[in-house]
This record gives structure tokens, sequence and C-alpha cells, in this order.
């Protein structure tokens, strides 16, 4: 086996593409969060365009911008579970029928299918793509990097179950029966949002604080829905209503954010130089 086309320089051994050339997985840099953090901003993003324009136009954005998160990181499918309720809804008015969700569907799976295409044309035209898929053998599971089991997967999905987003998500479905039919719609939504999202860290092959990332957009969002919920709700009187959005709020706020450090902050502040007069 030849270098790889994509260093035609490089000696064996230290290629980057799959095979024999590639460079052992503890010798690669790891690409920064801003790599990947961007790609389940943009799938919440898509679930967002579909809710807010409902009609054909927000269905091709809601689909161009899914694809977008597709390219930046394949787990954002993920989110279409989620995605999959206000477009249903949306293709079903102003009469429902099988025959219009499917249209509406197969239009937008074609639209998310060619944006992807687009976003990879990039490596074929550069003649790199077979580089690109080999290397991806890397995940293929049970291999040195993928190590994913059924039990270590029920671990680390357990461990995602937090005691605020157990409570958020217990009172969205307790005041669910009480919401109107458009609350619900968004209500589930979000709720079945965080079901799918849940398995993100879990069914990624590395641990990486970055992958907390989805879960943590989604439960801020939850938390939105549980408050509007409550702000809505026919039930008790508004100065009840006004003490559980407080409390639901605190739900979402700490008293101290872990990475403050306001003694570091003044020591990085610029000190004015000093004066002529001073000396």
């Amino acid at each position: 086996m030849g270098p790889s086309r994509l260093r035609p320089d490089a000696p064996r051994g230290v290629g980057v593409r799959g095979g024999p050339d590639v460079l052992p997985r503890a010798k690669i840099t790891p690409r920064p969060p801003s790599a990947t953090g961007k790609a389940p901003c943009v799938a919440v993003l898509a679930i967002l365009l579909a809710q807010s324009f409902p009609g054909r136009g927000g269905r091709i954005a809601s689909a161009i911008t899914a694809a977008v998160g597709v390219a930046f990181r394949p787990q954002t499918v993920l989110f279409w579970p989620a995605l999959a309720i206000p477009l249903v809804i949306e293709a079903g008015r102003p009469a429902w029928s099988p025959g219009r969700v499917a249209r509406a569907a197969f239009e937008w799976f074609a639209i998310v299918l060619v944006v992807t295409i687009l976003a990879f044309a990039p490596l074929a035209l550069a003649g790199v793509l077979d580089d690109f898929l080999r290397g991806l053998r890397v995940l293929k599971p049970g291999g040195e990097y993928y190590r994913l089991t059924p039990a270590t997967f029920a671990m680390a999905w357990l461990r995602r179950l937090e005691t605020r987003d157990v409570i958020v998500l217990g009172s969205i479905l307790l005041l669910l029966p009480r919401a109107t039919p458009p609350a619900r719609r968004l209500a589930w939504t979000w709720v079945i949002a965080w079901a799918s999202v849940s398995l993100y860290k879990p069914l990624s092959p590395n641990v990486h604080y970055y992958l907390n990332h989805p879960l943590a957009l989604v439960s801020a969002v939850d938390l939105g829905v549980l408050i509007a919920l409550i702000a809505e709700a026919p039930i008790a009187s508004a100065t009840f209503r006004l003490v559980a959005i407080l409390a639901a709020t605190g739900l979402g706020v700490t008293a101290k954010p872990p990475f403050a450090d306001p003694t570091m902050t003044v020591q990085v502040v610029p000190r004015p130089p000093p004066s002529p007069c001073d000396g």
C-alpha cells in the first residue's frame, strides 16, 4: 500500500487515510469543541424553523438546515424524530391525508439528500472521497476505536438522567392534559427531542465533554416549554403560577457557574502603563 493521496509526500505509517498508513488514534490531535459544537445548534434550528414557519418554505428551510447538521455530525439524525412532528402536522393542513404527508416527507428527504451530497462534493472533486470513506472504517462497532457494548451503552444513558431533567419532563407530562392543542404539539416535540437526543453521547465512540452540549441545549428548550405551559395553565391563581414559574426558572440557574473565577478575571484585565510623573 503506497502513501496516501491526501499526503503524497508522507512516509509509510504517518499518512492520514485508513489502513496501515493511519496514525494511532492517541497521537491524533482531537478536533476543537467548536468544530462539533455547531452540529446540535444547527439541528435545533431545523426544528425551530419547522415550528415557526409552517408551510412549504419552512419545510425546505428545515431540510437544508438538517442536512448541514448531518454534514457537521451524522449523530444529528437523532433530532429527526422530534422534527417529524411539526413536519407531519404542517403537511396535513388543511385536510390531513396519507398522500399529502408522504409527498411532503419525500420532498424533505430528497432535499436533505441533495444538500448532503453537495456538502461532500468537494471531497469527490479533490479525488479524496475514497480516502474519507476508508477512514470511516475506524468507526466500525467492536473495533479498537468504537468499543460500545449494550452494557456500556446502558450505563452511559443512565448517567444522562439528571434530577432536573426528570422534574422538567415529568412536570410537562402532568400539564399536557390541560394544555391547548398547539401547546401539546409543541411540548411533545421537545419531549421526544430529549428522549432521542439523550442517546447522542452514549452512542458516540469516545466520551468528550462537548458531547453534553446537545442534551443541555434541548433541556434548556424543555425548561422554556414547561414555563410556557405553567403560564397558560387554567389552574390555580396567577400568584401560584408566578411562584411556579420562578421555581421552574431556578432549575436552570446555578448560584455560581462552574468555570467562573472573578480573581482570575481581575488578573488578566490590562493595567494602564505607569505615568512619567510617577518616577
